[in-house]
């Protein structure tokens, strides 16, 4: 078998051109590799204390969506 760590690390959510690369690679791994065990890990949601979009001053312009 098979394991595949899926990071995502873009603070754009939906908006992440990146985002929706990596969900297309994985897609056509699984499609490719079915039994491919896949990890997911998402930066943007559950950083560690010290990567916080706050911690590095990003702030999104007003308006914009997550």
């Amino acid at each position: 078998m098979s394991k595949l760590l899926h990071i995502d690390s873009s603070i754009l959510g939906s908006n992440s051109v990146s985002r929706q690369l990596t969900a297309q690679i994985v897609a056509s791994w699984r499609a490719a590799h079915p039994a491919t065990e896949v990890s997911y890990l998402d930066l943007a949601m559950d950083a560690p204390s010290h990567l916080s979009a706050e911690s590095m001053g990003f702030r999104l312009p007003a308006g914009t969506l997550t």
